[in-house]
């Protein structure tokens, strides 16, 4: 498991493309998510092998039909803590 820590200015576009290049980089798939206090965390199963869809994390929902909840927590989006829900 390697968790990445990524800087709370960031917006939600730019953490799913973080997350999208981490989960190839580290060729496993995104299983949690969550902050430090002055980070955002992502957690990478880099023993599992890449996913077969990339995890998109989002801040509203229902998260779309068909897709599968893999993390919830509260992230840095633009330097404000908001809840998140990722799936694939």
């Amino acid at each position: 498991m390697a968790i990445v820590p990524l800087h709370a200015s960031l917006d939600l576009p730019t953490i799913n493309n973080v997350v999208v290049n981490q989960e190839i980089m580290r060729i496993g798939p995104l299983t949690n998510i969550g902050n430090d206090g002055t980070y955002t965390t992502i957690g990478i199963d880099t023993d599992a092998g890449l996913p077969a869809s990339h995890t998109v994390i989002v801040t509203s929902s229902p998260i779309p039909q068909g897709t599968t909840q893999v993390a919830t927590g509260q992230i840095f989006v633009s330097g404000t803590i908001t809840a998140a829900t990722a799936y694939r």
